[in-house]
């Protein structure tokens, strides 16, 4: 058995009225079918080898409408070797919730997990002690666990966290607070995530436009052009202002085109779009488009530091050179220097090594060999993620920290 947390999502989402009509009585009358015991993490694990194996093995996303707000939650596998899709589906949220067993304690997963959530720089987090039914609803080991795990995230910097103890299965402390644990004084998980603060949204932040082609067409204009990309962040209005970096061509939007559809004057984040431009100036696919007057703008580099997490099958090793890819562009890298790696299942960290292996993570400095458009990772996501490519395999994801 896992430690629940498709169990407490189910559970979530069937106490607050999300799930759709009859779903619930469907799954029951397959599991009846099938002599096999409800479970609400069916209401998320739709895979047979999930329901089989009673653990996730892909992410599943699902959508709670509440009083004041809208949650998207992203159920993620926690087992080591799901760590790619765990990632994946961590590096955009907003806010984390991990769900330790109250039974058999903080183990391997549940320190990863922690690690990683630090590293992704997720400053908001839920920490659930489930199956407290199974250990007597004790308070006493609720604080143990509490006491544990807050020291582990002190340790990763991470000072804020709130601790439930909840029973998922049985709805324990999920949308109402608990009569059994009367000891608890602190918010049931539904009031508890009301609390998250929401960040800022990504049309509010400076644009960043990541050039993915050019495309030109001889018709009645003459030489059309049309810059296209996916908005990462910010907003656009015809007329505006714009500069591509690094080579800081500048022009103005002309117009804003989108496939079959009308032309718009203003864009926004999240949409695949392209441009035209006057006058015209040489564009290069992986430069990226910034709104003039922004006044947060990218850095231009060779060189930065970074915290790097590896899957690759072969170790990554100071001074081996690899390609880079961040947003639309692809450039080689080097690794300069390894500052520390980190054991994610033990979280014991070692200096002076210079290859970090498989499932580990480290501080490096990374040199490129071409000029580089980025951000940090706390200004944006999209210019301050890259993934590292060790011959034709992704084998190492990043966030940049530091411009050197």
């Amino acid at each position: 058995m896992d430690h629940g947390k498709s169990t407490l999502l189910g559970r979530l989402l069937a106490d607050t009225g999300n799930v759709p009509g009859g779903k619930i009585q469907e799954i029951k009358e397959r599991c009846a079918g099938n002599s096999k015991a409800f479970e609400y993490a069916f209401l998320l694990d739709a895979l047979k080898e999930e329901q089989r194996d009673m653990r996730t093995v892909d992410m599943a996303r699902c959508t709670l409408k509440g009083k004041d707000r809208d949650y998207t939650f992203i159920d993620v596998p926690g087992h080591t070797e799901f760590l790619r899709s765990m990632v994946s589906g961590a590096a955009r949220a907003e806010a984390a919730l991990i769900v330790i067993d109250a039974r058999e304690g903080i183990k391997e997963n549940s320190r990863r997990h922690g690690y990683l959530i630090s590293m992704l720089g997720i400053g908001q987090l839920i920490v659930c002690v489930n199956k407290m039914d199974l250990v007597g609803y004790s308070k006493s080991r609720f604080e143990q666990l509490k006491k544990e795990y807050s020291g582990l995230l002190a340790n990763l910097r991470m000072k804020r966290a709130t601790f439930i103890p909840v029973a998922a299965y049985k709805g324990e402390n999920i949308v109402c607070r608990s009569r059994t644990m009367k000891w608890y004084k602190g918010p049931a998980l539904l009031r508890a995530l009301s609390l998250f603060v929401k960040t800022l949204r990504p049309e509010d932040r400076p644009f960043r436009m990541p050039v993915q082609d050019v495309y030109s067409f001889a018709d009645e204009e003459k030489n059309r052009k049309l810059i296209a990309g996916r908005i990462e962040a910010g907003k656009i209005n015809v007329g505006d202002r714009i500069i591509f970096y690094p080579y800081s061509g500048r022009s103005t939007i002309k117009s804003i085109e989108m496939f079959n559809s009308p032309g718009r004057n203003s864009i926004g984040a999240g949409y695949s779009i392209s441009f035209t431009l006057s006058p015209h100036v040489r564009v290069i696919p992986g430069e990226v488009m910034c709104r003039e007057r922004d006044r947060e703008k990218p850095a231009i580099c060779t060189a930065f530091r970074a915290n790097l997490l590896w899957m690759g099958e072969k170790p990554l090793v100071e001074g081996r050179t690899y390609k880079l890819k961040i947003a639309a562009l692809s450039t080689g890298a080097k690794v300069t220097a390894v500052k520390k790696v980190m054991d994610t299942s033990s979280l014991a960290t070692f200096y002076g090594r210079r290859r970090v292996n498989a499932n580990e993570a480290a501080e490096c400095e990374i040199e490129t060999t071409g000029p580089v458009v980025c951000d940090l990772i706390s200004k944006c996501e999209a210019t301050g993620r890259f993934v590292l490519v060790d011959g034709y395999e992704i084998a190492g994801g990043g966030m940049i920290t530091a411009i050197l």
